[in-house]
């Protein structure tokens, strides 16, 4: 009689599978890649693949990866043409092989030791997200401010929470941030949850962390600093905000709407996803203004959402964003009577 097959489930893997899979996007990054392939590679994991994606690069970032690939059997070179941040990141998911996925960027600083310590604690607690600290840099590599292992406090956790929970307590001490450099995934539970970036658009990690968080049972963290991110000019974070800043942001926007309808939430985590929301509508429409005036450009808030996405948010807030004037005199009254 043939034995049965055996089903794998959402924790386990077989002790010959690869415990971490690192995707790296590559573009135009050559001052900086060196350092941060080294930084990953360095973390003296067998049981680890390293992705580089070279996403079309028209500098010299490709054949450093090539060298650095002969150097390392654990890195895997793929070129490509340019199709953008998010659909790297998608590819890499889907060729990962490792029990646990990280998505790094190729001009920060992976620290000594991170990668064992966060997968020691997801294996220790099968937790589905990891988080930890991270600080910034300048261009040139000097610390905005130093490391410090306790740079943010209160984010120690070291036996797993709800991610509704820690996402709530993220969010209401002012920690949370969406960039997804900070985070590490089980794979099976992205994949098991269809938690892909939106291809063609830039700020993809702002609705892809927020529903990670709120659909992992259970999710630990690090108060230590086990990241340099580089601040630098000609990325996305410091470029002046144009059109395709506001169409990331409020693409994010409509999908976390979407994701409210689609999930049964509590009533303070949809009030967290809708504050968050109205954020990403109120720096959109901020900026709209601050493009229209240096430009010939006539920008409108309604060609990238719905008015029947900005009522999701609640009266007072749809109030604010069409009828400033009419939200502005609700507040005196209510002041003049309370």
């Amino acid at each position: 009689m043939p034995a049965k097959k055996k089903t794998k489930s959402l924790q386990n893997a077989s002790e010959a599978e690869l415990l971490i899979s690192v995707v790296i996007p590559v573009y135009n990054v050559e001052n900086y890649l060196p350092e941060a392939i080294e930084s990953v590679l360095s973390q003296e994991l067998e049981r680890m693949e390293v992705i580089a994606i070279n996403d079309g690069s028209n500098d010299s970032s490709g054949d450093l990866l090539d060298v650095y690939a002969k150097k390392d059997s654990r890195l895997k070179v793929i070129h490509q043409k340019n199709r953008g941040l998010s659909a790297v990141r998608n590819r890499g998911l889907k060729l990962a092989r490792g029990k646990y996925i990280y998505f790094f960027d190729s001009d920060d600083v992976l620290l000594q030791g991170s990668l064992n310590k966060v997968i020691n604690r997801l294996e220790d607690t099968g937790s589905h997200i990891a988080r930890f600290s991270v600080s910034m840099m300048d261009e040139v590599g000097n610390l905005r401010r130093p490391v410090n292992k306790k740079a943010v406090p209160g984010l120690e956790v070291s036996a797993p929470i709800n991610g509704e929970v820690f996402l709530q307590s993220l969010f209401q001490s002012g920690n949370y941030g969406a960039i997804v450099q900070k985070f590490t995934f089980l794979k099976s539970f992205l994949l098991h949850n269809n938690l892909l970036f939106d291809e063609g658009y830039i700020h993809e990690d702002e609705a892809f962390t927020m529903e990670s968080l709120c659909l992992a049972d259970k999710v630990v963290s690090f108060n230590e600093v086990m990241l340099l991110t580089r601040m630098r000019s000609g990325s996305i974070m410091s470029a002046i905000r144009n059109e395709e800043n506001i169409k990331g942001w409020l693409r994010a926007a409509k999908r976390l709407l979407q994701f409210i309808d689609d999930r049964t939430l509590s009533q303070e985590m949809e009030n967290v996803i809708k504050t968050k929301v109205s954020q990403l509508i109120l720096i959109s429409l901020n900026n709209i203004r601050q493009i229209n005036r240096r430009s010939d450009l006539n920008l409108d808030l309604f060609d990238y959402i719905t008015r029947k996405d900005l009522q999701k948010t609640g009266f007072i807030f749809s109030l604010k964003v069409r009828y400033n004037f009419l939200y502005r005199t609700f507040y005196k009254l209510k002041s003049f009577f309370s």
